[in-house]
């Protein structure tokens, strides 16, 4: 699927919008930059499980860095092949 990054936020707000306790990761690319969604529902959050840990441990394979807080965070790189 092709999808421009900017609208990785909306698409997560979508998939978590009924409550559901789902941990989205998503990603695209946009030439040689590419960037990385991490959300979790909240009963991902009761497990003890965070965003920004997760996107801090996966920035790296699209060298890039990440930031956000417990629910929602985001990184953006310059390596889409590694996505």
């Amino acid at each position: 699927v092709s999808l421009e990054p900017e609208l990785l936020l909306e698409l997560t707000e979508l998939l978590h919008a009924e409550g559901k306790p789902l941990i989205s990761v998503l990603g695209a690319a946009s030439g040689e930059r590419c960037q990385l969604i991490v959300r979790l529902g909240k009963g991902a959050l009761d497990t003890g499980l965070e965003a920004l840990k997760l996107i801090r441990e996966i920035a790296p394979c699209i060298e890039g860095g990440g930031g956000g807080r417990a629910d929602r965070a985001q990184a953006g790189g310059k390596k889409p092949e590694g996505l």
